[in-house]
């Protein structure tokens, strides 16, 4: 399913994204990587303008990347990564929007990285994301995957 596929891509770059902002870095280079049912691999890799760390960009490129190598096969794998690292400071200011707006998507990452980093990931998801625990193994854990049956009771 495409949707569901693109909803991973999303929640891989969201993770991508918090990683790169945790370590104060930016990368200019969003890599795709796809593995089919048959064992075959396709790498794809965009080098961009300039460095970021919004996720909404590595995303829009990754599903750029996976809409021009995507044959309708089963998945196996679907990966993103960023590479070309360097630190944040370096980070260039994009001309075609507003200082404004910027700004806005600026205190809105902070903001759902304070309350990822204070109740756990997953806490705040986008639209696009509901629906892949269907996946299984993709995303966040949730609550079933990471709790503990209690003794003497059998797991659920």
């Amino acid at each position: 399913d495409g949707e569901l596929l693109e909803g991973m891509l999303l929640d891989q770059s969201l993770r991508v994204s918090r990683r790169l902002r945790r370590d104060d870095v930016t990368g200019r280079i969003v890599q795709l990587k796809i593995r089919y049912h048959d064992f075959s691999t396709y790498t794809r890799r965009v080098t961009l303008a300039g460095p970021t760390a919004d996720a909404d960009e590595i995303y829009r490129v990754a599903r750029h990347l996976f809409q021009r190598v995507w044959s309708h096969k089963a998945v196996r794998l679907i990966g993103v990564g960023v590479s070309g690292i360097q630190q944040a400071a370096s980070e260039m200011l994009d001309l075609f929007s507003s200082p404004q707006k910027n700004e806005k998507r600026r205190n809105l990452t902070r903001t759902i990285d304070q309350i990822e980093e204070r109740f756990g990931q997953g806490k705040v998801i986008r639209a696009k994301m509901l629906g892949r625990e269907k996946a299984g193994g993709t995303g966040t854990p949730s609550k079933k995957d990471t709790e503990r049956p209690r003794p003497g009771r059998e797991k659920e």
